[in-house]
């Protein structure tokens, strides 16, 4: 009984809490984002020779969406899902002019995250987020004489995030924003123009960063 009715009081005062926020401007609930703009590969995909991540992906083209809850007017927990589309980078970039191959980079995250608004009331404030969680990309060329891919995939440790976001309305806020990635791909397959597709695990492993820049629209609660 006792516990019933601590809960009960306990549910009662988030309610007032979250009424009185309300009442004075100060908004949670679901938030919703969308961002894009570029994506540039850094690092090494491995610590082989010539394996500089830019040797294979050029730069490309994000679309990521931010999902999950302002917790206070200043705290947003959830997730994002990213996807990008590109060319091929360096030496890979000439290995598709010398043998006449359409060629694709793509790249796709996904994860959990956290961000802390500074003077969320303001109608130009600043943030900052962190996150982690997995990634995935991949290379492929297309040629007469038939397909050539490389792929990788493996744990992002940390996403570092700043913006600034800019009150457009009510419920929507238009922004910039800068994401750093840093992971280390564990595992990798390829395949080249005739043979079947192989995989590894990716013993010398190497660390490389995905630098995204851009604009950001946030639907607010």
């Amino acid at each position: 009984m006792r516990t019933a009715i601590a809960l009960a009081a306990a549910v009662v005062s988030l309610t007032c809490t979250l009424s009185e926020a309300r009442a004075e401007g100060k908004q949670t609930g679901l938030e919703l984002a969308a961002r894009t703009g570029l994506l540039l590969p850094m690092g090494a995909a491995t610590n082989g020779a010539n394996d500089r991540l830019g040797n294979t992906f050029a730069a490309q083209l994000p679309i990521a969406f931010d999902a999950g809850w302002r917790a206070t007017p200043s705290l947003f927990v959830g997730g994002y899902f990213g996807a990008a589309v590109g060319g091929p980078g360096g030496s890979s970039n000439d290995e598709c002019e010398e043998s006449g191959a359409d060629c694709i980079g793509r790249s796709t995250r996904l994860g959990v995250q956290a961000q802390w608004h500074f003077s969320p009331r303001e109608p130009t404030h600043a943030w900052v987020g962190y996150g982690f969680g997995y990634e995935w990309a991949s290379l492929q060329m297309y040629a007469d004489k038939g397909t050539k891919s490389v792929a990788f995939r493996g744990p992002e440790y940390g996403h570092v995030m700043i913006g600034a976001d800019f009150d457009s309305n009510e419920s929507l806020h238009l922004g910039v924003f800068a994401d750093v990635s840093f992971g280390q791909y564990s595992r990798m397959e390829w395949r080249s123009w005739s043979s079947p597709t192989k995989s590894m695990d990716i013993e010398e492993r190497a660390g490389h960063q995905w630098v995204m820049i851009g604009v950001r629209a946030t639907l607010m609660p």
